[in-house]
């Protein structure tokens, strides 16, 4: 599993649940290269079919408001990996749809 950002305390439920350590993937801190190469060796070492990247905050929140840099959005670009949208659609109608058109 892997964490977009600083975190550490969701990397430590990665950790209970899967079992293998959570790889931290900080663009801003690390940049794209030291991302990249986290990314590949973690895949490579662990052998899974597939591998989960946890955002951060919103899908384009970030550094600042006025770029992508330090966000999940960057980092999925980076990755060439898709993005899966989770939106807690209890209590909503048509409001939800509004919610997903921004992204």
């Amino acid at each position: 599993p892997f964490k977009v950002g600083p975190d550490f305390l969701d990397p430590m439920q990665h950790d209970a649940a899967c079992g293998v350590p959570s790889v931290n993937l900080d663009g801003w801190m690390l940049g794209r290269a030291a991302c990249l190469e986290s990314y590949a060796a973690a895949c490579t070492a662990s052998h899974a079919d597939i591998a989960v990247v946890e955002g951060v905050m919103g899908l384009h929140d970030g550094l600042d408001g006025a770029s992508d840099v330090g966000s999940t959005a960057q980092m999925a670009k980076w990755l060439g990996v898709p993005v899966v949208l989770v939106l807690d659609a209890w209590c909503l109608s048509r409001s939800a749809a509004a919610m997903v058109l921004g992204y």
